[in-house]
């Protein structure tokens, strides 16, 4: 039997080893916010209901704002469109007159849009 004394080191017992795992998934790819699931700038920490409220409502009004815009974009489109139209079907006066024309329509995946330029004979 062999004694330790105080001046050996410490027996270190090999065995199987444990390796803690951290407590959530580790991705090797940085994580991007979605804006769709997180909208509101102030998503983290505890707010009362009417902060809540707050918010929402403000970000209802940025989307009306944002429609409205759209709108008044489609609206200008729509009028181009329609003038271009009409100033294809007249027939210019002189040969020499150059002759534009914006056609804009639906097709299976978008919008369809042709501008034609040139000189009428």
């Amino acid at each position: 039997i062999h004694l330790q004394s105080s001046t050996d080191p410490p027996l270190v017992v090999h065995g199987p080893r444990l390796h803690p795992f951290p407590p959530f998934p580790v991705s090797p790819l940085p994580q991007i916010p979605n804006p769709w699931l997180h909208p509101f700038p102030k998503s983290k920490g505890k707010r009362s209901m009417s902060d809540h409220m707050n918010e929402a409502v403000n970000y209802i009004k940025h989307l009306e704002k944002k429609v409205k815009d759209l709108d008044a974009k489609r609206h200008e489109l729509k009028r181009v469109s329609d003038l271009a139209s009409v100033g294809s079907r007249t027939k210019p006066a002189a040969a020499s007159i150059s002759h534009h024309c914006f056609i804009i329509r639906p097709c299976l995946i978008g919008i369809e849009i042709m501008f034609r330029c040139g000189v009428e004979d």
